[in-house]
């Protein structure tokens, strides 16, 4: 009985630990990955606009560059930089949440590009992981 329990003991302790090592693993970067679109803030919150399906299919998971006039910055919980691009709709835009803070944030009312992971559509398009490409 003694050796059964310290066999589950050990179990749960090895558990543990490879639960602990996967959380605190680092995420992967798409700074250098290539994307799989590239396409107008107002193109992308149109495709989901006219069928969230089938943009969900197409580029949901996917790395795309989305260029638009940056219209709001602010921050998420954990104080990573959130840019919100313009999408022509008065209801919703494309949410860029950047990887890293950059050294200097672009303007509001400047035409920028960004890449990120695209991770659809709450009111606004959401894309994470997110790098400025061009200012």
């Amino acid at each position: 009985m003694k050796k059964v329990l310290s066999f589950i003991l050990g179990i749960i302790i090895i558990l543990l630990l490879a639960f602990i090592v996967v959380i605190n693993l680092p995420q992967a970067s798409i700074k250098n990955k290539a994307a799989d679109y590239s396409i107008d803030a107002n193109e992308l919150f149109s495709a989901y606009s006219v069928n969230e399906a089938k943009a969900n299919s197409t580029y949901n998971g996917k790395v795309i560059e989305v260029s638009g006039k940056l219209i709001d910055i602010s921050e998420d919980e954990q104080g990573a930089p959130v840019l919100l691009l313009d999408s022509g709709d008065d209801f919703g835009g494309i949410l860029c949440t950047l990887d890293n803070k950059p050294k200097n944030l672009p303007s509001i009312g400047q035409k920028i590009k960004v890449k990120g992971q695209c991770n659809g559509i709450l009111m606004d398009v959401v894309l994470n992981k997110c790098h400025i490409i061009t200012k």
